[in-house]
């Protein structure tokens, strides 16, 4: 390298610190082909620059560009370089860090040690930085010490490994720093190292470290003193990682800990960040730690009481003095979004899934009237009603006691004179539409539309129009029951539609959800607006034509596909023929990626679809194909572990993708972003295809074959479980389209053979994806639709396939019975770690374990639930198969003396429906019988009433066999265990008793019906059934034990009918006639004995036998029906 050489490079550097122009892009371009065609000596002439140049531009972008090239590049730019070009960077950078003054400098010379630092300190090779930075303990130099940290912080993230060989150095390298006077920085790196060493420690080491906190929250003291904000950030967000994974580093402090941060969030400085850092270290703590912070509910007050003073944190606003007020009103809402009242709320919400419930609801109930009774501030009665909000989902079944007077507070405020307390407490009777629904929308449906209707038809300002507007549609999302508002419907469209022309775009748009909510819940009952509206509808579709209209056009298309339910098809055809028009045409013209007209359109094709059924097909050969052309196209992810390659590689350590227009998925170690709006877009494509083939039945069987090869793709989407559930059902729905064509003869190839093809190739897709997929859910879908399959397909699996499918199913239960079985003893393992205190565990992760756990119980039984299916629609292949190989399964599960219910349950459940199903000969059914009976009598006395239940109708079951001579040999056996559970008094405190005895009592009448004069002390039996009556619990169970009883009064009725006995048949029919517990055949037999009776006796006596009921209610009952 000589002297003209250099000059020459460096002229080359200061041009790459123009700004842009076309000297800098050469100078990019010239620079780019020397590192490509000269990697090391580019190198070395970059490093040459420290000692060269006398610009200190030029020292720090060579730094920076050296580290650009040996981060960014593909290849490796590392790889390319020789041993000797690598050595030179060692001396220079340590020669930079040891003497540089100048700040920024010296921190890029930072950065690029830690990157080149990976690649010696992996080879054992760079002792002579570990010296460096540990020598920092007996320095003076305050530079010296601070680089020492940054360097520690940022190799302890790249490597960890080399942190437990010198973690005694390294602590007394942080125990000296933290006790120096002065310097605030040197302790913000110190607090930034700690916590990214900490990781990398054994558990004795971590013990250690744990004296350093004291010294810590000293520093963060010292730091608040001083004012020094940023600095306490910076610290404090680096506890963060510590808390979710080394809770307990904090437990010896915990006191100190929580009365500083409180100090910290309440402040009085508008130091934003400050107080959202510190809360949202506090929450994760006390998340973190339930068990411990549960004995300090003085600081859990407190830290409540401070988060309430971050959501009033809010300047007064002037709606008066602003023209343009809902552009006022959204720049209100975006400055929101970063403000201490947002991280409040958002905090408040949080905290509130974690704490003592007890406490919680107190505090709550004692806070909520001091702020609403406030005379002073209009941000008091906000920071109520956000309470209120957030609070009424965890402390709904106290609150639904007080709901007149909260909804009294609600509506108070609805008529505030301050514009945002309107609209919290709009916000606040959402929230309760959806917490306290269905109860709200039936008991004070009246007050709440009636208001609403007033606020959109009067309110002065158009963002409280366009909330209520809001609630309108969550208030109706809610409804189960549409028909008691419809007088409200006629008056609620007919002040939407004339405010329509009133309000801005966004109002508009917010007004037509309002009225598709309303559509949909009145749906006949507005046939009589249908030609108002459509008219409208379509106005806004024709003439609504500038950008910003994009989205009010899609609402109003969304709009005018569901009004086409109010009226009947053949008035809904020329309208919907016309609105579809305009969306192919719309489509055909070409629309922007993101025009949400295009979704807007799938959602409608797929509604007028339904309504139209077969009409529809002519629009299909064009609509079909871009739905699955749509459906192919691959979901674009985003890695959110890559790094920015931009020239200048952004100082700045690219922080990546934004994480806030995604949803951020982690898979293992792999950290990936995905559009929320692209899935939603494929759920609505998915969900159209559905419809459509679902309504065009046999004329979707053009595009069978292609949707099978354009859906696949979706079934294996491993970011979200709705896309593959949808995909999987479109599937499973191409066997039905292909039966409807068969049926239709709508073509020479829809014939059997394709079905049994067609068939066999699903199931094997979906037990192939069922091996695969991980996520619960989707397995669930899977085995539901291969289940009705199963059910649909008209024709007989083979013994081999059923052999095959056997092994699948079989399969996946061991599958899940073994996530099952590991996921209990994860949550043994938390348990008694948190018991233990080392950490690690909260309660969230307990319900988050419990939720899965339930999760695979419910896959397990859908699986069982298959065999039954098999055994009703294919017995004749699968009942020698299920002899050989799986009873003795299932017999081994209720015979195990692990009482595991759930097993047991899934267990008798089978064999109840295989028993049921199965068209058995007397062979077959003594080989059940011999395996069951005593299966069943042993769980007849069972302590889990759903035991009792299945194992008495499995002996009910088998009693109502034709062929059921096997179960006459066990009579008294059997009727001797139907009697102890029937006569089990410990049984009665049980919640669930009924569905255990009720069965036992059906199944014993069941067999008095079955086996008439075989029964040995046959009126024993017949009085137990007697003083068990009425059943009133289970519908099937009653109906069944009704009829035999009406049947027994005739059959044994010198047992049953006696004079002694007419008052208590009287009672028993006076509380079954009339009800759903018999039918008509067992309803006209009571009133053919009640005559009969009456003949027998005279007026008087018939009169006492139903004056005997003894219940007033009763006895007019019986009256009306005799």
């Amino acid at each position: 390298m000589n002297q003209e050489h250099l000059i020459e490079f460096e002229e080359l550097l200061k041009t790459l610190l123009l700004p842009n122009n076309e000297l800098r892009v050469n100078a990019e371009k010239s620079f780019r082909d020397f590192q490509s065609e000269q990697p090391d000596l580019c190198t070395l002439f970059l490093l040459s620059m420290q000692e060269f140049s006398q610009v200190k531009q030029v020292h720090a972008l060579s730094l920076i560009l050296l580290r650009q090239m040996v981060l960014c590049h593909q290849p490796p730019f590392w790889s390319k370089l020789k041993n000797e070009t690598k050595e030179e960077l060692r001396p220079i950078l340590l020669k930079i860090l040891k003497n540089e003054k100048d700040g920024y400098i010296r921190r890029k010379a930072c950065d690029l040690t830690v990157i080149v630092g990976t690649y010696f300190i992996s080879n054992n090779s760079w002792d002579e930085l570990f010296d460096f930075i540990l020598s920092a303990t007996n320095s003076n130099d305050l530079l010296h010490i601070e680089t020492s940290l940054y360097l520690e912080y940022q190799l302890s993230i790249y490597l960890a490994t080399h942190v437990e060989e010198i973690s005694t150095e390294l602590f007394k390298l942080f125990q000296f720093c933290l006790n120096l006077e002065g310097s605030l920085n040197a302790k913000s790196y110190c607090i930034k190292a700690i916590s990214a060493s900490i990781f990398s420690l054994s558990e004795k080491k971590k013990t250690l470290y744990n004296s350093l906190l004291t010294n810590i929250l000293k520093a963060l003291l010292e730091m608040k003193n001083a004012k020094e904000y940023d600095l306490m950030i910076e610290s404090i967000d680096h506890f963060l990682p510590i808390c979710r994974t080394y809770p307990n580093f904090f437990e010896s402090g915990l006191i100190d800990i929580l009365e500083l941060f409180i100090s910290f969030i309440s402040i009085e400085e508008p130091i934003n960040g400050l107080k959202q850092s510190s809360l949202n270290f506090l929450v994760e703590l006390i998340e973190r730690l339930p068990n411990l912070t549960i004995q300090t509910e003085n600081f859990l007050i407190e830290t409540l009481k401070s988060i309430l003073l971050m959501i009033s944190d809010l300047d007064d606003d002037d709606f008066n003095n602003n023209e343009n007020e809902s552009k006022y009103f959204e720049e209100l809402e975006n400055d929101f979004l970063n403000s201490n009242s947002y991280y409040g709320e958002s905090s408040l919400t949080q905290i509130s899934m974690i704490l003592n419930e007890e406490l919680l609801i107190e505090w709550v109930s004692d806070t909520i009237p001091i702020l609403f009774d406030s005379k002073n501030k209009w941000q008091e009665h906000y920071t109520g009603l956000k309470l209120l909000m957030n609070m009424s989902e965890k402390c709904k079944d106290v609150f639904l006691f007080d709901l007149d007077q909260l909804l009294e507070y609600v509506f108070t405020f609805l008529n505030s004179s301050h514009p945002r307390i309107r609209h919290a407490s709009l916000i606040t009777l959402g929230q309760f539409c959806t917490d306290f629904s269905p109860i709200l929308q039936y008991s004070y449906f009246e007050i709440i539309l009636n208001t609403l209707e007033e606020i959109i038809k009067n309110e002065k300002y158009e963002f409280l129009k366009s909330q209520a507007a809001g609630v309108l549609v969550v208030f109706f999302e809610g409804s189960e029951e549409p028909g008691v508002y419809s007088d409200f419907y006629g008056n609620l469209l007919e002040t939407l539609i004339k405010t329509l022309s009133e309000v801005n775009i966004q109002t508009q748009e917010q007004f037509l959800t309002a009225i598709s909510a309303i559509i949909l819940n009145g749906l006949e009952s507005l046939s009589e607006y249908y030609d108002t509206l459509m008219e409208l509808l379509k106005q806004i579709l024709n003439e609504a034509t500038s950008l910003e209209q994009r989205k009010l056009r899609a609402k109003a298309f969304e709009c005018a596909s569901l009004l086409g339910n109010t009226v009947t098809f053949e008035k809904f055809e020329n309208d919907a023929n016309e609105i579809i028009e305009y969306s192919v045409n719309m489509y055909k013209n070409g629309l922007q990626i993101d025009d949400p007209q295009i979704s807007s359109f799938f959602y409608g094709w797929s509604k007028i679809c339904q309504r139209l059924s077969h009409r529809f097909n002519k629009y299909s050969d064009y609509i079909v194909p871009i739905l699955l052309d749509q459906a192919e196209k691959k979901i674009e992810t985003i890695s959110l572990e890559q790094t920015n390659t931009d020239f200048f590689e952004s100082d700045f350590d690219s922080e990546n993708a934004n994480e806030q227009d995604c949803s951020v998925v982690i898979l293992g170690e792999k950290k990936t972003g995905i559009k929320t709006s692209s899935i939603e877009e494929r759920v609505i494509i998915l969900s159209t295809i559905y419809n459509i083939c679902s309504s065009l039945k046999e004329n979707y069987f053009p595009y069978i074959d292609q949707t099978l090869t354009k859906i696949l793709p979706n079934t294996e989407f491993i970011y979200d479980e709705i896309v593959p559930s949808v995909a999987i059902k479109i599937i499973g729905e191409m066997v039905n389209c292909l039966l409807f064509s068969i049926k239709a003869k709508i073509d020479n190839r829809a014939d059997m053979e394709y079905l049994n093809e067609l068939t066999i190739q699903i199931l094997k897709i979906l037990f192939t994806l069922a091996r695969k997929e991980k996520q619960i859910g989707v397995i669930y879908i899977i085995i539901q639709t291969i289940n009705t399959i199963i059910t649909i397909c008209e024709f007989k699996l083979n013994s081999k396939i059923i052999e095959q499918y056997y092994e699948e199913i079989h399969n996946l239960f061991l599958i899940s019975k073994k996530r099952y079985f590991q996921l209990q003893e994860i949550k043994l393992n938390k348990f008694n770690e948190n018991n233990n205190n080392s950490g690690e565990f909260s309660s969230i992760d307990l319900i988050k374990i419990d939720e899965k756990i339930k999760d695979e119980e419910g896959l397990q039984f859908s699986i069982i639930e298959m065999f039954p299916t098999l055994i009703k629609f294919h017995q004749e292949s699968f009942l020698p198969y299920l002899n050989d190989n799986l009873l003795s399964y299932f017999i081994e599960n209720l015979q195990s003396s692990n009482d595991f219910n759930k097993n047991r349950y899934l267990s008798l459940c089978v064999f109840d429906d295989l028993i049921q199903a199965a068209n058995l000969n007397q062979d077959q059914f003594t080989f059940y019988w011999d395996n069951f009976q005593n299966i069943f009598l042993s769980h007849m006395n069972s302590n889990t009433p759903r035991l009792r239940q299945l194992a008495s109708f499995g002996i009910q079951v088998c009693a109502e066999k034709e062929n059921n001579a096997s179960i006459e040999k066990n009579l008294e056996q059997v009727l001797q265990a139907l009697h102890q559970t029937i006569q089990n008094k410990e049984f009665n405190d049980d919640n669930d008793f009924h569905s255990g005895t009720d069965c036992a009592i059906a199944t014993l009448s069941t067999i008095l019906q079955r086996f008439p004069g075989k029964i040995p002390s046959l009126n024993d039996h017949l009085l137990l059934f007697f003083n068990y009556l009425p059943l009133l619990n289970d519908d099937d169970e009653a109906i069944k034990a009704h009829s035999h009883f009406v049947n027994f009064l005739d059959l044994y009725s010198q047992t049953l009918m006696t004079e002694k006995n007419f008052s208590q048949i009287f009672k028993i029919f006076s509380q079954i006639l009339g009800t759903k517990f018999i039918n008509q055949d067992t309803s006209e037999k009571i009133l053919q004995i009640i005559q009969l009776i009456k003949k027998q006796f005279n007026e008087k006596q018939f009169n006492q036998f139903i004056q005997d009921i003894n219940n007033q209610d009763l006895i007019q009952n019986f009256i009306q029906f005799i």
